[in-house]
Formats: C-alpha cells, sequence, structure tokens
C-alpha cells in the first residue's frame, strides 16, 4: 500500500506538466507484467483504459460503450523511460509512472489505476472522502459510498429497505460518478460485483476477457459528467440520470427508464450473463 501511495504522489504531480506531441492515444509496455496498457482519447473529457496480456488472443465480447468516430487529438510526451503523460484538449490528463496510471484535470486527482491484473479484481485507487451514485435502478441508498454492489439483474418483488436483495435489483450499469466531478464506466455485462470503498474502488467480473473501463472528466462538477457521458452515447442528459440512480423499484420508474434509454442499444443497460 506504501508503494501505491508514492505512485499517486509522483502521479499528481506529474499532472501538473503541459505534454507536447499530438495522438490519440498512449501506449506502455509494461514488461515486467507481461502486457500492454494503452488509454485513448474518445473525447475531450473521456478516456478509456485498456491493459491487455502479452500473448491473449481471445475473443472480444460485444462493447456496451458506443464510442463516438469523432477526431479528437490529445498530446503526448515522454518525460523519461519511465513517466509519460496524456493530456486531452479540455485539460483532462492521464499520467503513467513505471507502468501505472492516474488520472485527472487541472486541480483536481481522480483516481490512479496500479493496473495489476494478476486476478479478476481491478482495484482504482482515490483519495477518499467523495460519495459516489449511480450503478442503475435499485431499492438502495442514494449515497453507495461504503458499499457492495451486486451487477446481475433481478426484479425483487416484496422487498424492504435493509435487505441484502436491495444490492441486487432492477437494471444493472456499471457506471458511478463521483461527488468529485468524474465518472467511471466499466465496460462489462457479466456477473459482478462492486465495492465502493474509502480509499479505492474494486470492481470483480466473470468476464473471461480483459476488463476495459473509462474515465469521464467533470472538471471538479458532476454535472458535466452527466453532459460528457451523454454526448458519447449520443443521448440526452435525461437519460443518464434516469438509469444512473433510479432509487425505487415502482413500475412508472422502470418504465420511464426504459423509455430514456429507447433508441440506444448497447447504451449501458446490464443483462447478466
Amino acid at each position: 500500500m506504501r508503494r501505491y501511495r508514492i505512485i499517486m504522489m509522483v502521479a499528481v504531480a506529474a499532472l501538473a506538466l503541459v505534454a507536447m506531441a499530438q495522438q490519440t492515444s498512449m501506449t506502455v509496455n509494461d514488461v515486467e507484467r507481461h502486457q500492454t496498457i494503452t488509454v485513448t482519447a474518445i473525447g475531450d473529457d473521456i478516456v478509456r483504459v485498456d491493459v491487455i496480456p502479452e500473448g491473449w488472443s481471445g475473443q472480444r465480447l460485444p462493447s456496451l460503450a458506443l464510442d463516438r468516430n469523432v477526431k479528437t487529438e490529445a498530446k503526448v510526451e515522454k518525460l523519461g523511460d519511465d513517466i509519460s503523460v496524456l493530456r486531452t484538449a479540455s485539460g483532462m490528463k492521464v499520467v503513467n509512472v513505471n507502468g501505472s496510471i492516474s488520472v485527472g484535470c487541472g486541480n483536481h486527482f481522480y483516481m490512479t489505476d496500479v493496473c495489476d491484473r494478476s486476478s479478476s479484481t481491478l482495484r482504482l485507487l482515490h483519495q477518499g472522502g467523495e460519495s459516489f451514485y449511480g450503478a442503475g435502478e435499485r431499492g438502495y441508498s442514494f449515497n453507495l459510498a461504503g458499499d457492495t454492489l451486486i451487477n446481475y439483474n433481478a426484479q425483487n418483488y416484496g422487498y424492504q429497505m435493509g435487505e441484502k436483495r436491495t444490492k441486487q435489483m432492477g437494471i444493472t450499469m456499471p457506471m458511478v460518478i463521483s461527488s468529485k466531478g468524474y465518472g467511471i464506466f466499466f465496460d462489462d455485462f457479466c456477473k459482478s460485483t462492486l465495492y465502493l470503498g474509502e480509499q479505492g474502488i474494486e470492481y470483480t467480473t466473470t468476464s473471461p476477457q480483459p476488463l476495459s473501463y473509462y474515465v469521464i472528466n467533470g472538471n471538479g462538477k458532476v454535472e458535466n459528467v452527466v453532459r460528457a457521458r451523454a454526448w458519447s452515447i449520443h443521448s440526452s442528459a435525461r437519460a443518464i440520470r434516469w438509469t444512473a440512480s433510479c432509487l425505487t423499484c415502482i413500475g412508472m420508474a422502470r418504465r420511464k427508464t426504459w423509455a430514456a434509454w429507447n433508441g440506444t442499444s448497447s447504451s449501458g443497460l446490464t443483462t447478466a450473463k
């Protein structure tokens, strides 16, 4: 853990640096852990992170995300053998320090991924002191910080608050928004669990393929995250608000949720496999 904190400190310092060369992605060959890390700018406020093991040749599952086919120019600078920085036009920055990446924007630090893929659990470290919202339609608490959610669609009728069933119900969407103004979207529709801890997020999946995820920049504001995500899936902000955090399993709310997503296939709704 001390090693991870040192990496985070170095990354936060590097976030203040200016990038130079124009590219849309930053690729890191992690020789020590036999994997390739690729950070791709999807837009000015969204980056996708892929960590692919060396020699992996499995079949890629369909993506939940709808990456817009637009021209996006990011800037990449190598600051040494082990440090590189990607920055988008909006000021969003991704810093690689010896195979670990950190994401932020301006003075806002979001999260660090040490890119350890030795298990089925993906861990993202944050600085703490933040609330998390979203994950789909659940009869659950508004602030999900400190909770573990089961991502597997199940309509649990007749539940009461406090029951474990409220962690697994309704329509699952593997996306959370932080009160510090950024979002994380996990590109996965397999059965999984999502733990939102005080110092980090843990996402454990049954997917047979390497897990990709998106970091959505809000520059410190939740409403900006909603706008950026809506832009990325060719939808309106209203659809994001409905699906991100429906608090009850009332039929009317469910119908409005489905209606809001109508016409945006692969929009982020999750089905179990």
